[in-house]
C-alpha cells in the first residue's frame, strides 16, 4: 500500500518519517549514555537501569500524549520545531545538571537516589522526544488528506522503533567506547539543531527567531563541553577513559604526610593504590594473598589464576615473590589493563598474561590440565555493584575444577559480618561452603556503618585449623590477626546462590540501607 502524497510534498513526507526515526535514535542515545552519568554515583546495577528505563518510558508516554494534543491544534509544524528546540536544550544541559543532582540524591540510597536522579535529568528531554512522533504523524497524515491513517501510523511507529534499534547499537557498541558523555550529548544536541534547521528550510519557515534561539543553544553547548572536571587541590587526574563498563580514572594524590600515592578508580571506587616512589601497592587488601604462606611456609607456586586485575598490584606482588611462576589474569575492562600498563608498571612483568574477557566465558572455554595452585578472585570490589554470575555455586564449581590438588582459592568480598546486616555474607558463605571442604574468613574493618568491610574467604580442601600461627614474618603476623572466629558466623543461615536464583543486588541494596552507606 502506498501513501498518496502530491509529488511536490514527497520530500516533506520523507522528512516526517525521518523525524520519527531520528527521535527514536536520539532517545536511546541519551538513555544509554545516561548510565555513564549515574553509575559513578550509584553503580551500574539493576536498580540504576530500572530507574533509568522507568523514567524514560514514563516520559515518552507523557510526551506521546502531549504531542498528540499539540498535533490537533493549529500550526503543528511550529510545535514540531518547539519539541526539537526543547529536546536540544534539555539534552545539552544533562552533564551540567548531573553535578547538581549528585549533591541532592547521593544520600537517598540505591533506590530512591537513582529514581530522583533520573527523574530530574531525563523527564524533560525524553518527554520532548516523545512529542515528535505524534506531531509527525499528524503532518504526514495531512499530506495524504487523512487517507490510510492506520498505515501512516504504522509507518511512523515503525520508523521510531527502527531508530531506537539503530541508536541502541550505535551507542552501545561504538559511541560509549570512543566518546565521553559530554561529547555524546553535545553531538546529540547539535544533531537535533541540524534536523530542526533542515525542517525550517524545507518548510520555508521564517528563520530570525529560530536562528537566534539555536545560536544560544550552541553557545551553551560550547560552554558546557569546555567546563573541566574539578578535583580536590591535593588530587591530580592524570588519565581517564570512559569504557564499556566504567569511568576509569588514574589519580595522583599528595597526602598531608608528604606521601604520594597513585589510585585507580572505577566509577569512583578504588581498584588499587600504589606508592609512586616505591612502585609498590600500599593497601592491606592487596597483600592478603600472603595468607597462603601461613598454610604452607614453603608454598611453591607454578600457576595462578587471578579474576579481576584492577591496577594489577596483586599479580605484580606475587610475581616478585614467585618470579618463575605464571600468572593468568582475567580482567573484563580493557581500560583497566591500559591504565595498569601505562601507570602501574604492568609492562615490566613478562610472566603476567592478561586476557580481557568475562571470567565465566573464559572458564567455559579454557582449562589448564595441571590446574592452578592458587586462584584469587577480586571482581567484587564495590559497594554499589557485585557481579552476581561470579557468586553462584556453578561459578565456584568451575573454579574448583580448575584448581590443582591441594590448591587454594581466595576471594575479596565487600560485605558485613554484623548479624543484622550479614545476608549477603551468609549467602556467599553457604554457596562456597557447598563447594569447598574448608573455608576461613579474614576481615579488614574500615569502621564503616553497618560493619561493611573487606571480607576475605580462604578456601580449599585441606586448610590448617590454627590460624593465629607463629611466624617470623611481621607482615604475616599482622595478616593472621585478621582471622575471624567461626563462632561469630557459623550459626548464621544463608541460601545457596545459583544461576537460576541470585538476588545479589537486592542484598547489596539492603546491606547499604542498613549500614546507611552511600
Amino acid at each position: 500500500m502506498n501513501i498518496k502524497v502530491p509529488k511536490e510534498q514527497r520530500l516533506k513526507a520523507f522528512f516526517y518519517l525521518f523525524a520519527s526515526f531520528f527521535s527514536g535514535f536520539i532517545v536511546m542515545l541519551v538513555e544509554l549514555a545516561g548510565v555513564r552519568l549515574i553509575s559513578p554515583v550509584f553503580g551500574n546495577s539493576i536498580y540504576t537501569w530500572t530507574a533509568l528505563i522507568a523514567v524514560v518510558l514514563l516520559a515518552l508516554s507523557v510526551g506521546n500524549a502531549i504531542g498528540g494534543w499539540l498535533a490537533d491544534r493549529e500550526n503543528a509544524l511550529k510545535n514540531l520545531h518547539m519539541a526539537l528546540m526543547v529536546s536540544a536544550v534539555a539534552t545539552m544541559a544533562l552533564p551540567g545538571l548531573s553535578g547538581v543532582m549528585v549533591l541532592l540524591s547521593s544520600g537517598l540510597g540505591p533506590i530512591a537516589g537513582p529514581m530522583l536522579f533520573c527523574t530530574f535529568l531525563f523527564i524533560v528531554p525524553a518527554t520532548a522526544f516523545g512529542m515528535i512522533s505524534p506531531i509527525a504523524l499528524r503532518l504526514l497524515s495531512t499530506l495524504s488528506r487523512d487517507k490510510h491513517i492506520g498505515f501512516v501510523g504504522g509507518l511512523i511507529n515503525s520508523s521510531s522503533a527502527i531508530g531506537s534499534v539503530i541508536g541502541t547499537i550505535v551507542t552501545g557498541f561504538i559511541l560509549v567506547r570512543y566518546l565521553g558523555v559530554k561529547e555524546i550529548y553535545f553531538l546529540s544536541s547539535a544533531s537535533i539543531v541540524i534536523v530542526a534547521g533542515v525542517s525550517m528550510l524545507l518548510h520555508r519557515t521564517p528563520l530570525r527567531a529560530e536562528v537566534t534561539a539555536y545560536s544560544v543553544v550552541l553557545l551553551v553547548c560550547g560552554a558546557v563541553i569546555s567546563n573541566g572536571h574539578k578535583l580536590s587541590p591535593h588530587s591530580k587526574e592524570i588519565w581517564r577513559d570512559l569504557s564499556y563498563y566504567n569511568l576509569v580514572q588514574v589519580l595522583d594524590i599528595e597526602h598531608d604526610d608528604e606521601r604520594h600515592h597513585r589510585y585507580l578508580l572505577n566509577d569512583g571506587a578504588p581498584q588499587g593504590v600504589m606508592d609512586i616512589e616505591t612502585g609498590m601497592p600500599t593497601s592491606s587488601w592487596q597483600r592478603i594473598w600472603q595468607l597462603v604462606e601461613l598454610q604452607e611456609s614453603d608454598f611453591e607456586l607454578n600457576n595462578a589464576l587471578i579474576v579481576g586485575g584492577g591496577s594489577f598490584g596483586v599479580p605484580q606482588m606475587m610475581s616478585k615473590r614467585w618470579p618463575e611462576a605464571q600468572f593468568q589474569v582475567i580482567e573484563i575492562d580493557q581500560s583497566n589493563v591500559d591504565a595498569a600498563q601505562t601507570w602501574f608498571n604492568l609492562k615490566k612483568f613478562d610472566n603476567i598474561n592478561t586476557v580481557v574477557a568475562d571470567a565465566r566465558l573464559f572458564l567455559n572455554n579454557h582449562s589448564k590440565p595441571e590446574g592452578y595452585e592458587f586462584v584469587y578472585l577480586d571482581a567484587y570490589g564495590s559497594k554499589n555493584t557485585v557481579p552476581a554470575h561470579l557468586l553462584t555455586v556453578e561459578f565456584f564449581q568451575k573454579i574448583h575444577e580448575q584448581m590443582a590438588p591441594g590448591g587454594y582459592a581466595m576471594m575479596n568480598l565487600i560485605s558485613s559480618l554484623d548479624k543484622d546486616n550479614s545476608e549477603l555474607f551468609n549467602a556467599v558463605f553457604a554457596t562456597t561452603n557447598s563447594v569447598f571442604r574448608d573455608i576461613q574468613i579474614y576481615e579488614i574493618d574500615h569502621g564503616e556503618p553497618g560493619g561493611i568491610s573487606n571480607i576475605f574467604f580462604l578456601m580449599g580442601d585441606s586448610l590448617r585449623g590454627n590460624q593465629k600461627m607463629v611466624s617470623d614474618n611481621t607482615e604475616l603476623k599482622e595478616l593472621a590477626e585478621l582471622f575471624v572466629d567461626p563462632d561469630l558466623y557459623a550459626s548464621n543461615e544463608g541460601f545457596v546462590i545459583t544461576d537460576n536464583f541470585h538476588p545479589i543486588e537486592n542484598m547489596v541494596v539492603e546491606m547499604k540501607n542498613r549500614g546507611n552507606v552511600r
